[in-house]
């Protein structure tokens, strides 16, 4: 993303504002829109008007620079901006698919083991925050977000293989639910 001078302000936390047309129909945030003073209305009192609704679109802090797809052994690569690499077996990406068809609709994302000789058949850039697959199981309803790949991987903590659970977003081990 391209600020107004070229400046590259996908590491800043940059907010998006787009236009109102624009924003309803990609699907994007509520355009942040001046405060006018509006005529109380009976029965209510008057005052200053409400503050203007603003969201912001989510810019991860680290983004691949590379994504390497090795068929040989089935698994993804991706080096990241800051130098690290983490690479993924297939079968461990497809176990992690993030869809509600996989994880339902819960603040509970759990892994779900498939087929070591799973593979990916095709894979696609989701925006500029995502990646999707269609793995050989016919199966690529997953946005594996560039968030969700950082915090899957065996590099992060807890290091090594994630293989239980993530609880509204911080991943507990099967021996920590007892």
């Amino acid at each position: 993303m391209r600020g107004p001078e070229g400046a590259n302000l996908a590491g800043l936390g940059a907010k998006v504002v787009l236009p109102r047309s624009r924003a309803r129909s990609r699907g994007h945030a509520r355009v942040r829109r001046p405060a006018i003073a509006r005529p109380a209305r009976a029965g209510t009192p008057a005052g200053p008007p409400p503050p203007p609704r603003t969201q912001t679109c989510y810019i991860p802090r680290v983004l691949p620079v590379d994504i390497v797809h090795r068929t040989q052994d089935h698994a993804l690569v991706i080096t990241w901006e800051d130098s690290s690499a983490s690479e993924y077996p297939v079968a461990y990406l497809r176990g992690w698919c993030p869809c509600a068809e996989c994880q339902g609709h819960s603040n509970i994302i759990k892994y779900r083991p498939a087929p070591r000789d799973t593979s990916i058949i095709e894979l696609w850039e989701v925006g500029a925050y995502a990646i999707g697959f269609r793995f050989s199981d016919g199966h690529d309803k997953g946005i594996f977000r560039w968030t969700w790949l950082r915090d899957i991987r065996h590099e992060a903590v807890p290091t090594g293989p994630k293989t239980s659970r993530f609880v509204a977003g911080h991943y507990v081990a099967d021996e920590d639910l007892h």
